[in-house]
């Protein structure tokens, strides 16, 4: 958790306040959401705005995306 906060500029965290660290995701150059990461490796996303319809599609690509550039290079091998 504390490599992940030192390597990006864009997170929130304070394991006295949240057991998570935040994650700001650029999805595009003008739109991010929240990914919250547990130490476990498990993650909830938040801030997805808008008509869900629109998102559904692409959940599963965002999601994955996610996984491959954060999640497993600071996963415990």
């Amino acid at each position: 958790m504390e490599k992940m906060y030192e390597d990006f500029d864009d997170v929130k965290y304070d394991s006295k306040e949240f057991p998570a660290i935040t994650v700001y995701y650029y999805i595009s150059k003008d739109y991010k959401i929240a990914f919250n990461v547990f130490k476990d490796g498990n993650f909830i996303c938040a801030g997805l705005k808008g008509d869900l319809n629109n998102f559904y599609q692409h959940i599963n690509e965002i999601v994955n995306s996610f996984q491959e550039s954060i999640i497993k290079k600071f996963a415990k091998q």
